[in-house]
């Protein structure tokens, strides 16, 4: 029986972690396999009414933004996310804070005791792969918290995404880009497709997407399961400058808790969604909600002798509003740039290539795969000087004495590498 949290969530990372190292048979059987955990432990997802969220980028952001409102209005609302930036308990969660320790670890010993009493290869595809023991145990918690709402991001796709056995009252698919292509499909086409998954019979779906090839895909779905599609309204406006974010909408004014012009659609995105669900939601909720949104690595902003942001924008388009975004603000820095293998990298050193001249590669942790020297040489490729130092503090520490604010991009690995030393010296 576990007695400490990360002991308990290490042991989940312990079995086959898609996340860490993609395998397409393994993925073949999830849903096969997850029906089954839940009906072991009687069927907890079952108990909770879901918001059920896909999309390649900003996902994180609109349940976020989604989960804040509902909070606000006074809901005991769960949310379950992906990645972490520090700790695994990120993942679930309850009104912007942890459930007890003692919820995680009752829940956790309860899925050992019984796993530990049957043949696991038994199992549809075999033993469980980490996702699937955080997902059963997200559901657990929820089940066991009586959560009134559980906003529920998926994993990667959407589809045969482990999350996907509920019946949600809504779902929502962010934007969508080519990612994931190995494991999703190579066009745009084929990703929504698989995206749009998570639609169900006769229950709505929203999304922010606005390219024809990508929304044709979304509505020829949702017709084929009678569910009524709704599209972000285009009556909207925006400001941004250094003091923050706003969402100009419907004769309001919201000030947003997370930066970017991106983050003021996927605000519009969440509050649609939550006026549907619930008619009567009062405009202050909304506005609160919105304005104390926040998540950890979203354009996290640190003070340290120098500002120092850190986000962990992880595909080109999301690279481009990060930058944007810093841009707005301090002109020029210095940019910390990891990524980790299978992302769209050439793209993305274009991006930090045009806008930097301070560059420093680092690696993104030991989580999952980075060629840092191949990132290195690809910059040289084009005639642009780089900064290699693999150790995410030294890197830190040179970035530092360059005396200019700094960026730390390029996936959630590397901002999670930084942000741990910054909190760390915060301490």
């Amino acid at each position: 029986m576990f007695t400490n949290v990360n002991d308990a969530f290490n042991w989940m990372v312990s079995f086959t972690n898609l996340e860490k190292k993609p395998d397409l048979s393994k993925r073949g059987y999830r849903l096969d396999k997850m029906y089954k955990l839940l009906d072991i432990f009687n069927n907890p997802h079952l108990d909770s009414k879901f918001i059920h969220v896909a999309g390649s980028k900003g996902k994180g952001s609109t349940c976020a933004f989604i989960s804040s409102i509902l909070t606000e209005e006074g809901y005991k609302v769960g949310v379950y996310s992906s990645p972490h930036l520090l700790d695994y308990r990120e993942r679930i969660t309850k009104n912007h804070a942890f459930f007890s320790v003692e919820t995680y670890l009752e829940s956790i010993n309860k899925i050992k005791t019984k796993l530990d009493s049957i043949d696991l290869t038994s199992l549809p595809g075999g033993e469980p792969t980490t996702f699937e023991l955080m997902t059963l145990t997200a559901f657990i918690i929820f089940s066991r918290e009586k959560c009134d709402w559980v906003v529920l991001e998926t994993g990667i796709g959407g589809r045969i995404d482990s999350t996907n056995v509920v019946t949600p009252m809504v779902s929502v698919i962010t934007q969508i880009e080519l990612e994931h292509c190995d494991l999703l499909g190579d066009t745009l086409e084929l990703i929504a497709k698989e995206k749009s998954g998570i639609i169900k019979e006769n229950r709505p779906v929203f999304t922010s997407n606005t390219a024809n090839n990508v929304l044709d895909t979304i509505k020829d779905i949702a017709k084929s399961k009678n569910s009524k599609v709704y599209e972000i309204p285009t009556n909207y406006d925006l400001i941004i400058n250094n003091l923050g974010t706003w969402l100009i909408y419907e004769n309001n004014s919201f000030k947003l808790g997370l930066n970017g012009s991106v983050q003021v659609i996927n605000a519009l995105l969440a509050t649609e969604v939550v006026k549907l669900l619930i008619p009567e939601i009062k405009i202050q909720s909304i506005r609160n909600g919105l304005e104390k949104c926040f998540i950890p690595g979203r354009f996290q902003l640190y003070r340290h002798g120098v500002d120092i942001v850190v986000d962990g924008a992880h595909t080109k388009n999301s690279l481009i509003n990060t930058v944007k975004g810093f841009k707005d603000i301090y002109k020029e820095g210095t940019i910390i740039f990891g990524v980790i293998s299978g992302k769209d990298i050439e793209s993305m050193i274009e991006i930090v290539a045009l806008n930097f001249k301070n560059i420093v590669i680092s690696k993104p942790g030991n989580f999952k795969h980075s060629d840092i020297n191949d990132i290195h040489n690809r910059f040289s490729n084009i005639n642009v000087e780089t900064t290699l130092i693999e150790s995410g503090k030294d890197a830190l520490n040179y970035a530092l004495s360059l005396n200019k604010p700094i960026l730390v991009t390029g996936s959630f690995y590397m901002a999670g590498e930084i942000a741990t030393l910054l909190e760390v010296d915060e301490k």
